[in-house]
């Protein structure tokens, strides 16, 4: 890295929009985005560690903005998700004789 300001400047936004300095932090345990990072280390072994991103999607749909395009995808996906949950109910409803919305 040169010091330019100017591409300090661009690092600093791409660090902020991109995930680096993401601001999703959760002040509340009801808040439907958040992102942390945790670990397990009661077994020397294998150490347990994970950076998460968490969102509430069902009832109410919620999704960060960046990066660009994330929202539909995941909106596509949650779409898919629920109608292969509907299909699945409906079969579990059906195998003992119920109508298919009987489970829904």
């Amino acid at each position: 890295m040169s010091g330019d300001p100017g591409e300090i400047s661009k690092l600093g936004r791409a660090c902020e929009d991109w995930g680096f300095f993401l601001s999703l932090f959760r002040e509340h345990l009801s808040d439907p985005i958040f992102y942390g990072t945790s670990s397990n280390h009661a077994n020397q072994k294998i150490l347990y560690w994970r950076d998460f991103l968490k969102l509430k999607v069902h009832l109410k749909f919620h999704s960060p903005a960046h990066p660009e395009g994330f929202r539909d995808v995941l909106e596509e996906y949650c779409q898919k998700a629920g109608e292969l949950a509907g299909q699945l109910l409906k079969g579990i409803s059906e195998s003992p004789g119920f109508e298919g919305t009987y489970i829904s």
